[in-house]
């Protein structure tokens, strides 16, 4: 089977896990001035960080690169967000970081400072720059089948945007959400005493963090693609 590509659609809290090698600052970034722009917090990987990928999906060659052209880019799509994300965008992503050959297309990673405020740490595929909207949902869907299967999907997008518009939304509403509440909470990990059961967004479909209401269950739904 092809290797899996898909964004990592969870916020991945390593500090919440039971490890004594988890560090809650491993990602932290010195100096957080709030104040900054948005271009200048996207910053080269430190390599501590690239250790860790590369130790967590088993790879060597993880690396950053990226263009002026692409960093204004990423900036130009920034302001295509809704405009309730953002504040919050500015707020909390304290740091992007984008990665050559990064499995998946982004994922959000917390971080806390010294006195336990939580930011955000955005990591993003370089391809979703260079790609269009439909080369990459094309690429990513058809990845789950293997090469001489004979089912395909096919997605026709316009081509007037590169495929980071469809990670960088996603990305932002973990943001959006995390902080927000529109779901619960993000991660069983951050359910605590005060953490509401269901939200009225939730309490349409789920009813528990992972079991939707029956009507809306199916029997393959824990099977990734049927497979």
């Amino acid at each position: 089977m092809k290797k899996l590509i898909f964004c990592f659609s969870l916020i991945f809290f390593i500090f919440a896990c039971s490890s004594k090698n988890n560090d809650p600052y491993r990602f932290f970034v010195n100096n957080i001035n709030l104040s900054s722009t948005i271009e200048s917090r996207i910053k080269p990987v430190p390599e501590n960080v690239i250790s860790w990928l590369n130790d967590m999906d088993v790879t060597d060659n993880y690396s950053y690169t990226l263009t002026r052209d692409e960093e204004l880019l990423f900036i130009s799509y920034i302001q295509l967000l809704p405009e309730t994300f953002q504040p919050i965008i500015a707020e909390k992503v304290i740091a992007i970081y984008f990665i050559h050959n990064f499995t998946g297309g982004g994922m959000t990673m917390p971080t806390f400072d010294k006195k336990g405020n939580m930011y955000m740490v955005w990591f993003y595929n370089t391809e979703i720059l260079r790609r269009t909207v439909s080369n990459w949902i094309n690429f990513r869907e058809n990845s789950f089948f293997d090469d001489d299967c004979n089912t395909s999907i096919r997605v026709d997008c316009t081509d007037d945007y590169a495929a980071l518009i469809h990670t960088l939304v996603h990305e932002a509403s973990h943001v959006y959400d995390y902080y927000n509440h529109i779901t619960p909470f993000t991660e069983p990990e951050f359910q605590n005493e005060s953490s509401s059961l269901s939200t009225d967004f939730s309490s349409m479909v789920w009813e528990t963090y992972s079991q939707p209401k029956q009507k809306y269950d199916f029997i393959l739904r824990n099977k990734l693609y049927g497979y």
